[in-house]
Formats: C-alpha cells, sequence, structure tokens
C-alpha cells in the first residue's frame, strides 16, 4: 500500500480525515480505503523532502516516459530503499486489526513496523538527554547536569522522533500483549515483541530520562497541603524561575507555581521503595491521555514479565494459540472435564468462555484447530449442563453466554459477561466499567488467566442466572 501511495506521490497525505481520497482516485491507484488509510500514516513519517528527492531521482533516470512504461518502478524500488533503508512489512491485516482493538500514541503502521524493527529502530535503541526548564516543563538537553536551567536543543520535536521517548513506553505496553495475544506461538513478529520489552527495559535504564507526569491545579488549602508534603520529601530543586518551588526525590521531581502543581518521573530510579512514597502523590495529578505512571506500573509488573516469558518459552507447539487451554494448559482442561462431568472439548470451550473477550465461533475453530461441528457440539453440550445459555445480544457476534450480568458496552471496546470484568478491568465510582489502559486487553498470560478464572469458579464464585443482567 505504501509503496502504490508514493508512486502516486502521496496526494492529501497531510489530510487527516477517514476519507481522504475520493473514490475514482484511491481506485485508480488500487487501494481499498483502510489501505489508503494505512500508507498515509506510514508515509507521513518520511520527511516530504526524502520523498520528493526518490521521484526526482527516478524520474532523472528513466525520464518522463519511463515512469509510464513500467521501467520506473524497478528504479523506484532501488532508490527507496537506498534512500529509506529496508522498511519492515508488516501484514495489513494486522495494522487494521491493532487499529480497531488499540489506543496508542504511534499510529498501528508505525507502531507494528517499530517492533518488527527491533535493534534496527533507533526508537528502542538510542538514549535522550532530558532535564527541566525554569518553569519545570521537561526538555530535551545536551547534558545530564544541571537539572535545571539549561537551554532546549533546536529541533527538538525533529531529533527527538529519532530515540526513545515515553511515546514508545506507551505505545509498547499496549502492542506486545496485543501481539502475543493477536498471533500464533512461533511467530516471529512475536517474538520481536519480547525482544521490544528487553529494549524499552533498557531505555528506561537512562538515568538522563525524565517524563511528565501530570499536574493539579489546587485551591488554597490545596496549595498549603502541597507545601507541608514538599517540605517532608526530597531535596530543593534550584534554577527555577521566581514563583517557582520544587523538590527533587529518587524517582521525581515535583514543582509548584501558585495554584499548579506538577510531577515529573525519573525512570531509572524509580524502584519499588521510590514508588511507595510517590503513589500517593502520583493518584493526586492528573495526566490527560496517556499516563506515564500507569504505563510504567504495567511495564513493571507480573503480568507483562509472564507475557513475555510466555513468548520465550511456551510448551504450545509452533503454529498453535495460548488460547487454546488444551495446549496452553491441558492439566487444568482435565480437571475441569471431571469436575463439570463433561468432554475435554466441552471443558475447554467452557474455560475458553469464561477467559476470552471474543469466543466466536470463528475465533474458537481457530484456537482449536477444529471443525465447525466440533465447535457447535462442544457448546451444545454445554447448554445442556446449563453451563452456558443461548442469547441474542447486540455486537456480540455469537449466540452463547455465560449466564448472568451482561455488560453492553459500545465500541471500541468488547461487549462482555459481567463475570470476566475482574479479569479485565474494573469499575469506576459510578459503577462503569474501565480498562487500565484505556482498552481492554488480556494483561497477564492466558494459561495464568485460566487458572484464575477456574480458580473462582472452584471457589463458588459461579457465572449464575440470579445475577442483575445490567
Amino acid at each position: 500500500s505504501e509503496a502504490a501511495f508514493s508512486w502516486a506521490g502521496c496526494p492529501n497525505a497531510n489530510d487527516n480525515s477517514q476519507n481522504f481520497l475520493d473514490k475514482e482516485l484511491r481506485e485508480a491507484i488500487g487501494l481499498k480505503a483502510a489501505q489508503a488509510a494505512i500508507a498515509r500514516d506510514g508515509i507521513r513519517t518520511i520527511p516530504v523532502y526524502k520523498r520528493l528527492a526518490v521521484i526526482d531521482e527516478v524520474a532523472a533516470r528513466v525520464g518522463v516516459a519511463g515512469l509510464f512504461d513500467g521501467r520506473g518502478v524497478e528504479a523506484f524500488i532501488a532508490v527507496w530503499k537506498r534512500t529509506m533503508g529496508v522498511r519492515v512489512a508488516v501484514p495489513e491485516e494486522l495494522i487494521a486489526d491493532a487499529d480497531r482493538e488499540l489506543d496508542a500514541p504511534m499510529t498501528p503502521g508505525n507502531a507494528l513496523k517499530l517492533i518488527a524493527a527491533g535493534g534496527d529502530a533507533p526508537e528502542l535503541t538510542v538514549d535522550g538527554t532530558w532535564a527541566l526548564d525554569k518553569s519545570g516543563d521537561v526538555i530535551r538537553v545536551s547534558k545530564a547536569e544541571p537539572l535545571v536551567g539549561q537551554s532546549k536543543l533546536a529541533d527538538d520535536a525533529a531529533n527527538a522522533a529519532s530515540m526513545f521517548t515515553d511515546r514508545v513506553l506507551h505505545t509498547g505496553i499496549m502492542y506486545i500483549p496485543f501481539l502475543y495475544a493477536e498471533l500464533p506461538v512461533g511467530n516471529d513478529l512475536r517474538a520481536k515483541a519480547a525482544l521490544a520489552h528487553q529494549l524499552i527495559g533498557q531505555r528506561l535504564a537512562n538515568p538522563a530520562l525524565w517524563c511528565t507526569g501530570g499536574q493539579a491545579y489546587l485551591d488554597e488549602a490545596g496549595e498549603k497541603a502541597m507545601d507541608r508534603l514538599l517540605d517532608g520529601l526530597g531535596d530543593p530543586l534550584s534554577g527555577l524561575d521566581e514563583g517557582h518551588r520544587g523538590i527533587v526525590m529518587r524517582g521525581a521531581a515535583v514543582i509548584r507555581a501558585k495554584s499548579r502543581a506538577q510531577l515529573k518521573l525519573q525512570p531509572a530510579t524509580l524502584d519499588a521503595k521510590a514508588a511507595t512514597v510517590i503513589r500517593p502523590l502520583a493518584a493526586q495529578i492528573t495526566q490527560w491521555g496517556h499516563s506515564v505512571w500507569r504505563s510504567l506500573e504495567y511495564f513493571r509488573s507480573p503480568g507483562l514479565a509472564q507475557i513475555v516469558e510466555r513468548i520465550k518459552a511456551t510448551p504450545v507447539p509452533a503454529g498453535g494459540w495460548e488460547q487454546n487451554p488444551a495446549l496452553s494448559v491441558p492439566t487444568l482442561v482435565a480437571k475441569a472435564a471431571k469436575h463439570l462431568g463433561v468432554s475435554a472439548e466441552a471443558a475447554t470451550v467452557y474455560l475458553q468462555y469464561l477467559v476470552l473477550l471474543w469466543p466466536t465461533g470463528k475465533n474458537l475453530a481457530q484456537w482449536n484447530g477444529w471443525k465447525p461441528k466440533q465447535v457447535e457440539g462442544a457448546l451444545a453440550e454445554l447448554v445442556d449442563k446449563e453451563l452456558l445459555l443461548e442469547a441474542k445480544r447486540e455486537r456480540a457476534q455469537r449466540a452463547h453466554f455465560l449466564p448472568g450480568g451482561w455488560e453492553a458496552l459500545k465500541s471500541p471496546h468488547p461487549p462482555m459477561e459481567s463475570w470476566k470484568l475482574a479479569l479485565y478491568g474494573m469499575r469506576n465510582a459510578e459503577g462503569d466499567p474501565v480498562p487500565p489502559l484505556g482498552r481492554f486487553l488480556a494483561l497477564a498470560p492466558f494459561h495464568a488467566m485460566f487458572e484464575a478464572a477456574w480458580e473462582r469458579v472452584t471457589s463458588g464464585d459461579v457465572p449464575r442466572y440470579d445475577e442483575v443482567k445490567r
């Protein structure tokens, strides 16, 4: 798609609308609407002067006639590779799935290509040097010290795009579990997700990395409470503008200017001990969009560590799926079958219904390597045992459900049985389901989630008909 879009001259590449190409032009290029959007997002990361330089050189090589008789295609490929480097191909279907399911700072095409590039991606391998300006904002600088008062480097935005920033952290914590779940065991891109986790961990160890952790606006009582807090934490931060007060401590800096309090985080020194001190403060400070604090917490969580280890080593054979408990936790399937008094196939599907967000007939057949009749037989057995019920529910894409409450969530969130919510998220003060990272994702490996769900069942927390339907 990117090649076709480039060859067409990248028309309307700066238009963010969904229908940025009219139908006639798009079909002339040979792209569907989704393909065109993917191509635009990928190409837009390349400076215009580089794109024009490629076209100019190709035209100079083959002449105007060569641009139309086929000779220009080979020249275009050669010049493109030399100018841009070899770009990693990522399946467009996977990009479309990520666009539908995830919310990250980087576009899906660029995020997946970043992970696919691994050690060749500067965003995963190059450290920057960051500090604070006199008002407390994070800026890119030439040296780590002093922490406050240096001048911001010129062309900061352009240069920062070629090194690790918190945008890569936010993107990584979404895409690592996504690739673990979306691809079968043995897939090369899935393995690259584990490498991305390793490289992000290395970048977070850079002591010159500082990130914006959010801000809060205080009333008069809040200002006094913040001053009392600052009196008992850290060392004074010198060099700030008049009217600004700040402290620096292990893992963070806090700056107050009248009613505004800012939190800055230093991941390299933000260890478990420091986190116990900073966590109550982080809870009071809002960061709109992607929260560095929450991203760091999940990046360093046991769940993500287990996902990465499972990518590296699993009993599931190449080509198989972790979503199939008969492969990922076979002993648990046997226990469930005996406990429920059902076949191994029915026990497999019951565990999948307890845990997975989209246990559609198509997905079950793919994960389990079954024919449609095998899926239908297992479902019928579970209905007969009253472990599942048949119903129609909007956006569910299936006809069978666990008994009990139902969360009729709107897109982009998946609707789900209320019983599953504890595995994926929580409820806010209003009682609405909330995903920890903005989207409902499996934040631990599936074999561990199957075991956790079964533990709930055997402890008496069984999906029941008498739950109130939400």
